[in-house]
This record gives structure tokens, sequence and C-alpha cells, in this order.
């Protein structure tokens, strides 16, 4: 707020180049400069050189400021009165945000089990073979669950980008990587996406990624089920950051990510192995499945603690940035 600075700030500074290129008292400091002034400045400049703030354009017109309405001990009530609204508003805004935090818990819940109900109509029902229709079922389900996250208010543009941003880099990191079985950075990404932007943005970004990158790898039966599975670690991935249970350190994100990757992510597909192919399906088989793929998920889970290490750091600082800066997925 260059106004609030010029009127209030005892000393100015421009920063530049990692730099300071300017610093000043305020009057000096916006005086004299084309852009980065006072809108007052911009305004009067050519007439009025010493014009900063509103009120000196004001002044030397002959207007009169209004003055500042006072109570019987001088103290200004205005203050007073905004003080008391703000107070107000945010004991409302309080109240209102645990309202929503409760509804979209529910919605989220709800939309959660609809996805699994969706994934065992496919597979009961249309003997797996309906794949592509499940899973755009599961990504229209994905997106109103994302879209409820800010209730009346609608997904900005800005926020539907970088969902689609984070969702490109995740199916580039996939392809990326084709040639090392298992050993893919896909994972380590929709964590980051989650630890950063939420669990809805966490199962979005691994659902649409499971659907998009198997156009590449080839899509069948197991696509609902890598959606559900890179989503469900997404999903717990925000829940598990956001509400600080684990701290995020790198050395934690990794052990999460190693964990996370061997046992949801392994314990989902590998047991989908045996759904799959089926029909009198025991605890015998589901057990000899995940055994059988303890290797590739070793592998898996090695690889996202490792590309972790390497990438969380910097990734997450600049989304934080990102997200601060831009406002995007605060709400």
């Amino acid at each position: 707020d260059i106004e609030f600075c010029a009127k209030y700030a005892d000393r100015c500074a421009l920063m530049f180049d990692v730099g300071i290129a300017s610093v000043d008292a305020p009057r000096k400091f916006f005086k004299g400069k084309r852009f980065y002034t006072t809108s007052a400045n911009r305004m009067a400049r050519t007439c009025l050189s010493d014009a900063i703030l509103a009120e000196d354009i004001i002044l030397a017109c002959g207007g009169m400021l209004e003055k500042k309405p006072q109570n019987k001990k001088g103290i200004d009530i205005r203050k007073d009165i905004k003080n008391t609204k703000t107070d107000t508003i945010k004991i409302e805004t309080e109240k209102n945000r645990k309202k929503l935090q409760k509804k979209s818990l529910w919605v989220t819940t709800l939309m959660l089990l609809v996805i699994s109900l969706t994934i065992c109509v496919g597979v009961l029902f249309f003997d797996s073979r309906k794949y592509y229709f499940i899973s755009i079922l599961i990504i229209c389900e994905t997106v109103m669950m994302f879209s409820m996250r800010y209730e009346s208010k609608k997904p900005k543009a800005r926020d539907v980008v970088l969902v689609s941003v984070l969702c490109s880099i995740a199916i580039s990191g996939r392809m990326a990587f084709f040639a090392i079985p298992e050993f893919k950075p896909t994972t380590a990404l929709i964590i980051i996406s989650a630890v950063c932007f939420g669990k809805e943005t966490g199962f979005l970004v691994g659902a649409i990624t499971g659907f998009i990158s198997n156009f590449f790898f080839g899509q069948g039966p197991w696509t609902p089920w890598q959606m559900f599975a890179f989503g469900i670690v997404g999903f717990i991935s925000g829940i598990v950051f956001k509400k600080e249970f684990i701290k995020k350190s790198k050395l934690l994100l990794c052990i999460f990510g190693f964990l996370a990757s061997f046992v949801i992510y392994g314990g989902i597909m590998n047991s989908a192995s045996v759904i799959m192919v089926q029909n009198k399906i025991t605890w015998q088989m589901i057990l000899t499945a995940l055994v059988a793929g303890m290797p590739f998920d070793l592998i898996h889970a090695f690889s996202t603690a490792f590309f972790l290490w390497f990438l969380s750091g910097a990734m997450i600082e600049k989304f934080e940035r990102i997200k601060v800066k831009y406002g995007i997925m605060t709400t």
C-alpha cells in the first residue's frame, strides 16, 4: 500500500536485484519517481511536484480536510468504532470458518465413499470393462470434492491453472522415468501438492495424474485403482501435514513418503491385482499378492523418498510463496 507507506512510514526503500536501489524519507522517496509512487503524485506532479498524498492536493486547491470526530477525552471515536467492528467481524468469521470446516469434512467423507462405491460398481456390475466410464466418473466426483473446498466461493482461474500445472508436472515426471520400473517422482510430486494446497488438491492431482498418464502407459481395468491409490495418498498427505501431525521437515517428509508409497499405494494396487482377475477372493490371495509385490513397492517407496529429499525443499518454498503472494487456495 504505497499511500499508507507515504503517510505513516519514517523511511522508505526500494529493493531491486538483491540490493537497495533507493532509500529516503517518504516525501523525498516518492517525489520525482515515474512509476513507483503514489496516485496523487502521478496525477498532480506536472503542476504540484511536492504533492504526495491526496491531502496535499486538497490543501493546494484551497480545500479543507475533514476533522476526525473526537469524544470528550480527545480520543478518535472512529478508531473505537472500527476496532469494535473488526472484533465482531473476527468472531463471526471464526464461527463461519468452523461451520464450513465441518460441512467440508462431511462432504469430503461422502465423496470418498461415493468414489469407493463407483470403483466397486465398476468391478461388480461392469466386470472392470467400462474403465474409461468409471475413470471419468471418478474425475467428476473428485472435481466436485475439490470445488466444495471453496463452499460458496467459486475457484478462481488461477487456482484451476495451478492445479493443471501440478498435474502436468506429475504426469511429465512419470513419463520422464518410464524406462525405470517403479522408480518415478509421481507420488512425491502428489505429496508436495497436498502438503502445500490441501487434501482436496492432493486427491485431484493424484486422480488426474493416474488417468492422463495412462494414455501413455496404457489404459485398463487398473486405471480407476491407480487413480484412487494416487488420490488417497495425496488426500492423506494433506490431512497429516495440514493438521501438523508431522512437521514439514525434509527427513520426516521422506519417511512419510516412503511409508505412504509402500503401505497405501502398494496395499491398494496389490489387492486390486487380485480383485480384477479373481471371482472368489480369499485372504490368502490378497496376502500372496502383497508379498509378491513387495520388491516393486520397495523400489517405488525408495524413489518417492529419494525425490522428496531433492525436490521438496525448493518446491514447497516456491509454492508457499505463490500461495501467499497471489492468494491462491487460501480459503
